[in-house]
């Protein structure tokens, strides 16, 4: 079983959208929706990660703190904790404790 959160995420020049985030075993799952685009599920491997960081202030999601992930070839997802700001250090970790033994397999 996977552990689920809460999170609004945005993809370059998207709306964002509000739902769940999960760590699988193959990549980073998404889910949600928002008013204007209906509904969208990403499942992005974890290979495709090029980077992460602390967004600045002026690129967070709703001013909450926000994970900025750099994808290859595919710009940055920004992501926001919906509920606890707390919540995105811990996806952080997850995501490079991944992405470093996907690295390595």
């Amino acid at each position: 079983m996977h552990r689920t959160y809460a999170v609004t995420w945005q993809e370059p020049l998207r709306a964002p959208l509000s739902g769940k985030l999960e760590l699988r075993a193959t990549g980073l799952s998404l889910e949600g929706s928002n008013s204007t685009s209906g509904s969208a599920a990403l499942l992005i491997p974890y290979e495709e990660f090029a980077g992460m960081r602390l967004a600045p202030w002026g690129d967070r999601l709703d001013g909450r703190p926000t994970l900025a992930l750099d994808r290859l070839g595919r710009g940055t997802l920004r992501v926001a904790s919906i509920v606890a700001p707390g919540v995105i250090s811990e996806i952080a970790e997850g995501l490079d404790a991944r992405t470093r033994q996907h690295r390595r397999d």
